[in-house]
């Protein structure tokens, strides 16, 4: 994240016959003594003014530190005392260092783990190079091991991707020393041994003390890297790994490595890559793309002021054809300050932006947008939520929009949802609502729950019955939809799941249990506990699919996996006094995504962990698909966060 820096400039201002200096903040700019510059390699020098900027000279003695070669070293001032932090800052920041708390050991032993780990990925990275010498320092004389990659069977083939497991029982040949270790790394390594970008990740899910100074750790582990012929390989496996503390300061070493679980992708060789990235074909030649799509979020944030209120979140894009030609289009919405977008999909398969010239590039915070017929006239109309109000667009066919309405709300809204819940023949929007307008100031990003595990104090959301001639009603109390109304709501899904010919409705917190409401004759029913599909956790999205084809459609929920939250909730002085339901609760937080298998009526059963489709790291958007048309429905989900460049968590 790149941040101000200020910048000492002189302007040519008469004031009083002298000249005046003014001293301003400049957003992503450095500053040098010939002036400023921007970090964007792309931005353009500033033009010098008629006055050269006047360098600070420190005097004599003044700076303590070596300065950049060129640099001029600025002063600090001699005999100022240091200050402590504020208190409550102090003890803020303490928190993040486990090892502040004698009860958090299993934290601080995490931590020296992960720097062996780190360490040991760079020698993992350059199979070649894999000898004894090297993974020493990394482990006990007695190390022993399994296979690390051990022998499997294939599992599945589809022409582009070949997926091969093999269970515990797979353990192989036993491996021991440092000659032993390195040689079961380079068959792990063999699939890439020729490639490159060969990495490897960990996520350490539990830490076990044992006696003797030994500690059991469980990860999850996940390797990739491209081969000679640029396709991508990659390893899941779960390791246990067991530990020997160091003496004193001496970092800990590996005893042992079971592996409990390993599966690899494989390119299929005989047939083609799975998906080809074709954006900037498609959409560089745009002056959209030249402007904004090619700039990440680093660079927006340093031309914004912060107290703009700039946020990157909950945006998403709609698809359809909205100029009548029987191709999809794509609606791009942008965080404040940047213009929404319209890609019209042109027949040789580029896409032209028009967003100006249809009406819809809004500055406006866009927080959803649904592109679908509002008035039965055949073509698509759209709804978009900006900030705590819904707008209704009509188009006229030809993709030029009109506004024709305007919702105001309570709500800081999220995401919207459409169907015909009524079944009079006319689409309604269910309406999302995060926070009260009044919870958050701008820039603000995280909320203030409470309580964290099943937090009820977030905004209302709305559901707006379509009466025509664009008349939207709020009719939540009416039907039914008040019940558990003031959550975090960040998504929510319309399916019939019951198959009694109307549509239900599942609603997706964040920070607490979703509810499922069963559509009896146009009112709704609060089932969620009966069906068991209340899923405390962060929840971000939903999906209905049939992913088993059984003609029931099963409920895929997008949540947080957290691999600090599975180690630290499960030890047992983790919330000490708490009852068992809220450890519970906050244990299920950190589990991650959820699968809910219909089993028929009202009922469903997780099925989350057998399926393997929890750890989907920090998911937001998840969708049920069948990505390679073989006729069942696959899953795929978007995840990730600003982070550092050491994520820690996620």
């Amino acid at each position: 994240m790149h941040r101000p820096r200020n910048c000492l400039v002189r302007s040519p201002v008469a004031v009083v016959g002298a000249t005046m200096t003014i001293l301003t903040c400049s957003l992503a700019a450095s500053c040098s003594l010939s002036g400023c510059s921007a970090d964007s390699k792309d931005a353009t020098p500033p033009t010098p003014g008629p006055a050269a900027a006047v360098p600070f000279e420190p005097k004599p003695g003044a700076g303590t530190s070596e300065a950049p070669a060129g640099a001029v070293e600025l002063g600090t001032i001699a005999g100022l005392k240091p200050r402590d932090f504020q208190a409550h800052i102090k003890d803020l920041t303490s928190k993040t260092d486990a090892a502040n708390d004698a009860t958090w050991d299993t934290e601080v032993f995490y931590d020296a783990t992960s720097g062996q780990l780190k360490l040991l990925g760079k020698v993992f990275a350059h199979p070649a190079e894999l000898t004894a010498e090297k993974v020493a320092p990394f482990i006990l004389d007695e190390f022993e091991c399994g296979a690390l990659r051990p022998d499997c069977d294939d599992a599945y083939g589809d022409g582009a991707l070949i997926v091969r497991r093999a269970g515990i029982e797979s353990i192989g040949e036993r491996r021991r020393g440092a000659p032993g270790f390195a040689a079961a790394l380079a068959d792990l390594t063999e699939p890439y041994r020729d490639g490159k970008d060969i990495r490897w990740f960990f996520k350490t899910i539990r830490v076990e003390p044992l006696e003797n100074g030994r500690v059991d750790t469980t990860a999850y582990f996940e390797a990739n890297g491209t081969t000679r012929q640029g396709f991508v390989v990659q390893q899941n496996a779960t390791w246990h790994l067991q530990w020997q503390r160091g003496a004193a300061d001496a970092p800990p070493k590996l005893a042992s490595i079971k592996v409990e679980r390993y599966e690899e992708i494989l390119p299929d060789k005989s047939g083609g890559r799975f998906f080809v990235e074709v954006t900037e074909s498609v959409m560089g030649g745009s002056d959209a793309w030249q402007r904004q799509l090619t700039f990440d979020d680093n660079h927006w944030t340093g031309q914004f002021e912060a107290s703009l209120g700039v946020q990157q979140a909950n945006h998403g894009i709609a698809v359809a054809d909205v100029n009548g030609d029987g191709l999809d289009d794509v609606y791009v919405p942008q965080p404040p300050g940047l213009p929404n977008l319209l890609f019209i999909h042109q027949i040789d398969g580029t896409a032209k932006e028009v967003a100006a010239e249809a009406g819809l590039n809004l500055l406006d915070v866009t927080r959803s947008v649904l592109l679908l017929d509002l008035d039965n006239d055949g073509d698509q109309d759209a709804i978009i939520a900006v900030s705590h109000s819904v707008v209704v667009f009509e188009n006229d066919g030809t993709a030029k929009f009109f506004q024709k309405a305007i919702i105001d709300t309570p709500s800081r809204l999220s995401s919207m949802a459409a169907a015909d819940y009524d079944n009079d023949g006319d689409v309604d929007v269910y309406v999302c609502g995060y926070d009260p307008i009044t919870m958050l100031g701008k820039g603000d990003v995280f909320s203030n729950p409470v309580p964290y595990e099943d937090a009820t104090n977030g905004a209302p959301n709305f559901m707006l019955r379509n009466d025509g001639d664009w008349a939207f009603n709020d009719v939540t109390e009416r039907i039914g939809l008040n019940v558990r109304n003031t959550k975090f709501t960040l998504t929510a899904g319309f399916e019939d799941y019951d198959n009694d010919g109307d549509q239900d409705l599942y609603v997706v917190n964040d920070f607490g249990r979703n509810v499922l409401f069963r559509n009896d004759g146009g009112t709704f029913v609060d089932i969620t506990r009966a069906a068991k599909v209340d899923d405390p956790g962060s929840g971000m999205s939903v999906s209905w699919g049939d992913y088993d084809r059984d003609g029931r459609m099963d409920l895929y929920v997008a949540n947080m996996f957290s691999s600090a939250g599975n180690r630290i909730a499960f030890r047992p002085n983790f919330k000490p006094g708490a009852d068992e339901e809220t450890v519970g609760t906050l244990q299920r937080h950190a589990r991650g995504n959820s699968l809910f298998r219909s089993l028929g009526g009202d009922e469903f059963d997780d099925v989350s962990v057998e399926a393997d489709v929890t750890m989907g790291r920090w998911a937001w958007a998840s969708k049920f698909m069948d990505l390679n048309n073989d006729g069942w429905e696959d899953i795929y989900v978007v995840n990730g966060f600003y982070s550092s460049e050491d994520t820690g968590d996620l």
